[in-house]
């Protein structure tokens, strides 16, 4: 009897191992780390070099990104961009409903888009929104998530979501388990 609880235990413990298991990459002075509920066998993790811009008026503007890419025939992929404004003086606060806004603006009128939704939501401690569509081109549709939040920890720093994945297959668990620090 204690032989098949061993075995049970043995076997348990291998399944657990297969499970999903969380994820980080550094992207420029910033540390993500996440959990999209898939294995790493499933997704390849690919950190692109930061991109400097300035902006209109003219401030630095530092952009730091991640892309999450799954394995599989479908190409499905995920963005995760860190944008940093040097604007020499703290931002405004922006609330849950501003990112909200923001969203509704860029896609509401999209003939592209279908099936467009939005809401408010706690994303990485906070006051974000996303965006769930169905994006439409040469008769072939895509669902895509959107999400929009400023870190708690700077006010001149955002982070910007983009997913393909399905929102109960990495894109739930991702807004859900994101969290990003500077190192």
């Amino acid at each position: 009897m204690k032989m098949v609880a061993l075995i049970s235990a043995a076997i348990v413990c291998l399944q657990i191992a297969a499970f999903a298991v969380p994820d980080s990459a550094a992207t420029g002075p910033y540390n993500v780390s996440f959990d999209i509920g898939l294995t790493h066998d499933d997704y390849y993790l690919t950190v692109s070099d930061p991109m400097e811009t300035e902006t209109l008026g003219g401030d630095k503007r530092m952009e730091y990104s991640l892309y999450i890419r799954d394995n599989s025939s479908l190409n499905r992929f995920m963005m995760i961009k860190i944008k940093h404004l040097d604007a020499g003086k703290d931002l405004p606060i922006v609330t849950g409903s501003d990112w909200k806004y923001i969203l509704d603006s860029a896609y509401e009128n999209d003939p592209a888009v279908i099936n467009y939704f939005s809401d408010t939501r706690t994303i990485d401690s906070a006051d974000g929104a996303v965006a769930s569509m169905t994006h439409v081109e040469d008769s072939k549709t895509t669902d895509i998530y959107h999400a929009l939040y400023k870190t708690v920890f700077d006010s001149n720093s955002s982070v910007e979501i983009f997913s393909e994945f399905p929102w109960d297959g990495g894109t739930l668990q991702l807004l859900k388990t994101i969290h990003v620090e500077k190192i």
